[in-house]
């Protein structure tokens, strides 16, 4: 009756102790994942012997490498690329456009080549 007087004062009971049979299934557990297979064991040992080989590239990342390339790769990441059709629409036109500057670049040259040879070889 006291407990009903006061509602902030509950009765705790005590845990109950393990039982053998809760303490073997534990235990059974526990060992289950202790357990290892010879290709687990086999992988963490060629892991811990190739370490001193990883920790080279680890290092030429991490302090040869600039922070510029570090920091563009990060950006390429950020980047909004153009779809399939905007790709081959500005891939035309650099065509296009390479082929009359070539075309312009070798009018010139052909121009200034008869122009040279008639002013330095007649003159």
């Amino acid at each position: 009756m006291a407990s009903e007087s006061n509602p902030e004062k509950k009765r705790r009971l005590k845990p109950a102790a393990e039982t053998v049979r809760e303490q073997s299934a534990r235990q059974r557990d526990v060992d289950a994942t202790e357990k290892k297979s010879y290709k687990q064991a086999f992988f963490k040992f060629i892991g811990k012997a190739t370490k001193p080989i990883w920790i080279v590239p680890f290092w030429i990342g991490r302090f040869i490498v600039p922070k510029y390339f570090k920091e563009s790769f990060r950006e390429l990441k950020n980047i909004t690329w153009p779809t399939r059709h905007t790709s081959r629409q500005l891939t035309f036109a650099v065509i296009i456009f390479s082929v009359i500057f070539a075309f312009l670049v070798s009018v010139v040259d052909y121009g200034l080549g008869k122009v040279f040879k008639r002013v330095f070889l007649k003159g």
